[in-house]
């Protein structure tokens, strides 16, 4: 089954019976295939009451320490044409299974489903009962979620390189890794919001989120939390696209145009992932002379990358 991809944002989540709040920063990105990323942020003013995070303090090269991490996910999602909706959402990564030891077989996936019901002002209720991690205890809640709208971004006839996508195409694009060997990882750029999320061996998850920001030009950090490092810094090193070189060893990726630049608002851990492919894709071909077209493979490091999705809408 496939949809329209889609963005959104939550404005509080309430276990009942105590007052609703929002102590993240959380945003949903979800494709055309119902494939997933869901990251949660904590605010600054927010201590951890999680469990979760003890024993991995922050290290030296986290742009966010990892204390600020609430929970990040991803996976697929399903939902009925009926009101309420009754949705569910599988989780192949997920940050909470951090803890586990490397003798431990690998955790069952956490059931995850609630039932959903619209409102005005594109918003959308919540309600089920999962684990408040705050208590250990499984309780009801609410969640409101506000969908975004997906943005066009630079390159659709912008006249700045290749011109993969139409003038005023909104453009989707989903990259997965899954082997023994180079771990499990997770990106999806839906408009002009990109995330990443993966895990290699039992380390705990790193997670990337950029946001295009229009009238900048270049491709750099610099606009969020994290402090503003390149972001090219490590994107660069050892990755191509298979059977040729993408960049030199050690080069910032700096592609942009004077509409507007990609920039890192958030980067917990030590490990990156492509995200370049998927925020460049609507001028991959000005750039290295070949579109991101499904069945792409990118090498990272030790980890081979695959395009599973592209769609324009």
């Amino acid at each position: 089954m496939t949809s329209t991809p889609f963005i959104s944002v939550r404005e509080y989540i309430r276990w009942l019976p105590h007052p609703a709040h929002e102590p993240t920063a959380t945003l949903v990105l979800t494709s055309s295939s119902r494939k997933f990323i869901d990251v949660r942020i904590l605010n600054p003013q927010v201590s951890h009451p999680h469990p979760y995070h003890r024993a991995n303090p922050p290290s030296a090269s986290d742009r966010l320490p990892r204390t600020r991490l609430d929970w990040a996910f991803a996976g697929t999602s399903s939902s009925t044409p009926t009101v309420p909706s009754h949705c569910a959402w599988t989780h192949t990564i997920d940050s909470r299974d951090d803890d586990t030891d490397d003798d431990d077989p690998p955790p069952t996936p956490v059931p995850d489903a609630a039932l959903c019901w619209p409102l005005p002002d594109d918003r959308t209720l919540e309600r089920g009962t999962m684990v408040n991690p705050a208590t250990g205890v499984e309780t009801a809640y609410e969640e409101l979620w506000r969908d975004v709208e997906a943005v066009v971004t630079a390159g659709n006839g912008s006249g700045s390189g290749g011109r993969d996508a139409p003038d005023g195409k909104r453009v989707c694009v989903v990259l997965e890794v899954d082997d023994e060997w180079g771990g499990k990882g997770v990106v999806i750029r839906v408009g002009g919001w990109c995330q990443g999320v993966f895990r290699a061996g039992r380390e705990p998850v790193s997670v990337e989120r950029y946001k295009w920001v229009a009238g900048r030009r270049g491709m750099r950090g610099g606009g969020g939390e994290d402090g503003g490092s390149p972001v090219g810094e490590g994107q660069g090193q050892g990755v191509r696209v298979v059977g040729m070189d993408l960049f030199a060893e050690g080069e910032e990726d700096e592609h942009g145009t004077g509409e507007g630049k990609w920039e890192r608002v958030v980067k917990i851990g030590e490990r990156w992932m492509p995200c370049t492919v998927a925020m460049m894709a609507e001028e991959w071909s000005g750039v290295v002379g070949r579109p991101v077209e499904e069945g792409m493979v990118v090498e990272a490091g030790d980890a081979r990358w695959t395009v599973t999705e592209k769609c324009l809408w």
